[in-house]
């Protein structure tokens, strides 16, 4: 059996407007969605993108100049997301992640 994990963020832009945002992985294999820690990882994969997603989205919309910090968030978000994968490629590989070998 394959499933779909799917992460939706309704965020506010204000003035009663509203954006909605959906990160979503299909075809999830048996044995994946058995791992915990697959899908721990994978969960916070779509969370990182639809948060990713936004902050590109506003970045588009306003002045960069008057959101500098939406810049930082966005690089920060960024280097979470790297090394989210990283670790989902590590457990891949060797059973675990970066985090669990300094433990």
């Amino acid at each position: 059996m394959k499933k779909l994990l799917r992460v939706e963020r309704l965020y506010s832009l204000g003035n009663y407007k509203n954006i909605k945002i959906v990160s979503e992985l299909s075809e999830i294999p048996q044995e994946v969605l058995d791992n915990e820690k697959y899908m721990e990882l994978l969960e916070f994969s779509l969370l990182l993108d639809t948060e990713s997603s936004f902050h590109k989205y506003m970045k588009l919309l306003e002045d960069t100049e008057k959101y500098n910090s939406l810049d930082q968030a966005r690089e920060s978000i960024a280097e979470l997301r790297s090394s989210n994968y990283d670790n989902i490629i590590n457990l891949i590989k060797n059973g675990d992640t970066e985090n669990e070998k300094g433990e």
